[in-house]
């Protein structure tokens, strides 16, 4: 049994409603499939979706857990809120097995240190009026871990400036792998985006017709290693890694600047 299991065994356990604020360590447990906001003001606190769906408007919050450490949410899916999870500089936090499909701009914000996010998927996400940007996982902070997450047909709004974004780190190092990144047609959105001072560590991904599939903006490393990027049709000025640091055993299929950092035995098609 994972050692997080055993702490949530031994932990207080509560049921849990929406518009519920959470003030206590403990796991709480969702009881039904609800609208409405859950607040978090405790560290070490446990939200055990258990299945069910938490839903809320569209410019509310599914969860708001900020500054908190030791966060855990888990097993279910929040939809059709401006964020799925908004938990500014959260740490230590885990998201494990939680759909966010259908929320309107962002799947989850932390920013925190030590935050891991896996086995959750990140779809559909749009429909909110102020901007044009779509993006799953925003600012999962330094020493990060990203790992075995589906993103989908992830695209900039209908607004004239933004774009959709599969991730997008701001600062620190991350670890990004055995990812799925896949939109329906190709698009000049982009899977993963690198800020700040980031060094982001990238590898076993599958990017497919993101026509900017790993983007360093000036400041940021990439260590960019045996990923799929691939697009499946003409995109003007497509990229697939751009910025600074180094790249090694990818296939870079379809894009018409397949590579910019120094490149070690990749495959360009």
């Amino acid at each position: 049994m994972k050692p997080w299991v055993l702490l949530l065994l031994s932990a207080p356990a509560w049921g849990l409603d929406c518009g519920q604020t959470v003030t206590r360590k403990g796991v709480y447990t969702l009881s039904r499939s609800c609208s409405g906001e859950i607040r978090v003001q405790a560290d070490g606190a446990s939200i055990n979706l258990a299945g069910k769906t938490l839903r809320c408007g569209a410019n509310r919050f599914g969860i708001y857990a900020p500054g908190v450490s030791g966060l855990r949410v888990y097993g279910g899916r929040i939809t059709g809120c401006f964020t799925g999870l908004h938990a500014p500089s959260a740490s230590r936090s885990l998201v494990d097995t939680v759909d966010f499909t259908g929320n309107r701009y962002i799947g989850l914000t932390l920013g925190g240190s030590g935050n891991v996010i896996r086995n959750s998927t990140f779809a559909e996400i749009g429909g909110y009026p102020v901007s044009g940007y779509a993006v799953g996982i925003n600012n999962p902070g330094p020493n990060c871990s990203i790992t075995r997450n589906t993103f989908r047909n992830l695209y900039k709004q209908s607004q004239a400036f933004g774009e959709g974004v599969g991730i997008l780190l701001r600062r620190g190092k991350c670890t990004v792998q055995h990812n799925w990144m896949e939109n329906s047609t190709p698009s000049y959105d982009i899977g993963i985006w690198a800020g700040g001072d980031s060094y982001a560590v990238i590898r076993e991904n599958t990017i497919t017709d993101f026509a900017r599939a790993v983007i360093g903006t000036p400041g940021a490393y990439l260590y960019v290693t045996d990923n799929r990027m691939m697009l499946r049709g003409p995109v003007t000025d497509s990229h697939g890694i751009s910025g600074a640091g180094m790249s090694a055993g990818n296939l870079i299929d379809g894009f018409s600047v397949p590579v910019t950092v120094p490149s070690y035995g990749d495959t360009i098609q």
